[in-house]
């Protein structure tokens, strides 16, 4: 058995887009051929070009932009695997009682799916320049989607409840603890030091990738205490610099930073005079970022070359010690007054990425967890694949 749906979609993206002319047949006899066995269960090649279909139609694809090409085969070969895998999954979950084809549940998915289709037709007719126009919108809309065989529509929907409920089951339980958390951290503050302290530009590569957990020489953490400008005044500064006009946006900014400058000295004598500045900054500042974690509780990361405008990196590189505070740092976006809270040289604290990496290990684990899950249950079930009939005919 070929390995899931995956594959199938990064194939689509090395389709060779050849022009080709698919051969015509009977398209109730096409669809009704059977191009695999699973358990006794038939799936009809209909099936399959629904999934088909269904997936092309997520890159703006048809049948014609693959038939000929070079993929084909392939590509084809994981669409039906990854049915196999479906059927398989359905049947495991019937086996789990994780299904629930009981005539009261089909009713209330029926209903379920009418109410839906309902609020389709309204919104048709808030829209539509007329109700026949609106009328023949959800017609159409029906018909396309399926929706003009309740019952079959409900049972599909109820098969895929099945499904989810059984990866679910064999996922939820998988997770990734602190101790994996802290390994893989530990490993990749090995690997960043070694590049970085090699080359300090490897710092960015890390960083865009969302992964950085080891510091370059000299950064530091500081904590923002912002009074702002007003939103339109920062816009109109922006819009100024955009069009390279900075004499204009200097003159503006000045302008504007004088009538905030008397807010901004109370507020820099009220953090010398010894206030709380986290206190501060609840109260007083407006940077959104002090709001959220890690930066509420460590602080911002500045170091030579980091992406803050030039004066505040400046202004928060040129504090030498823990809690020594700033003066009154004016940029485009107001005055700030930085407190530096700690050097940020080496390996960042494990506690603000902690989480990050557990989320991204257990998806990690999950996902391993499913595909060994996954090949058991279909090694252990009668296969039988028609290949030779997966053959794209117009």
């Amino acid at each position: 058995m070929r390995k899931g749906l995956s594959a199938a979609l990064a194939l689509v993206f090395c389709v060779m887009l050849t022009a080709c002319n698919m051969v015509s047949v009977n398209k109730e006899k096409d669809e009704a051929q059977i191009v695999a066995v699973v358990d006794g269960t038939e799936i009809p090649k209909g099936e399959f070009y629904d999934t088909l279909d269904s997936v092309l139609s997520m890159y703006g694809m048809s049948r014609s932009d693959i038939a000929g090409s070079e993929t084909e085969t392939e590509f084809l070969n994981n669409i039906l695997d990854e049915l196999v895998n479906q059927e398989a999954l359905y049947q495991q979950a019937k086996e789990d009682g994780l299904v629930d084809e009981s005539e009261e549940h089909i009713n209330e998915v029926k209903e379920e799916i009418q109410k839906t289709l309902d609020e389709q037709l309204q919104s048709y007719k808030e829209s539509a320049g007329s109700d026949e126009e609106a009328q023949e919108l959800y017609d159409e809309y029906v018909t396309s989607n399926g929706y003009d065989d309740l019952d079959a529509k409900a049972l599909e929907q109820i098969r895929q409840e099945g499904i989810n409920a059984e990866y679910e089951k064999v996922t939820e339980p998988v997770e990734a603890s602190e101790e994996d958390a802290r390994e893989y951290f530990d490993e990749q503050v090995e690997a960043q030091k070694e590049a970085i302290d090699a080359d300090p530009s490897a710092y960015s590569q890390y960083t865009s990738s969302g992964e950085n957990f080891y510091n370059p020489a000299g950064s530091v953490y500081v904590k923002n205490l912002l009074i702002s400008l007003p939103d339109d005044v920062q816009s109109e500064i922006s819009s100024l610099r955009s069009d390279g006009d900075d004499a204009a946006a200097d003159a503006l900014r000045d302008e504007e930073l004088a009538k905030i400058q008397a807010q901004a000295q109370a507020a820099l004598d009220r953090a010398n005079a010894g206030e709380d500045f986290d206190a501060l900054i609840e109260e007083l500042g407006s940077d959104p970022g002090m709001e959220q974690e890690p930066y509420k509780t460590y602080g911002y990361m500045a170091y030579e070359g980091s992406n803050f405008v030039q004066e505040f990196e400046d202004a928060a590189l040129a504090l030498t010690r823990d809690g020594q505070i700033s003066g009154l740092v004016a940029t485009d976006f107001g005055y700030h007054i930085l407190e530096r809270e700690a050097e940020a040289d080496g390996e960042v604290p494990f506690d603000t990425v902690k989480d990050s990496i557990i989320e991204s290990l257990t998806s990690t684990k999950r996902s391993d967890a499913y595909t060994a899950f996954l090949e058991e249950l279909t090694d252990g079930k009668d296969v039988t694949l028609y290949t030779d009939r997966l053959v794209l005919y117009s």
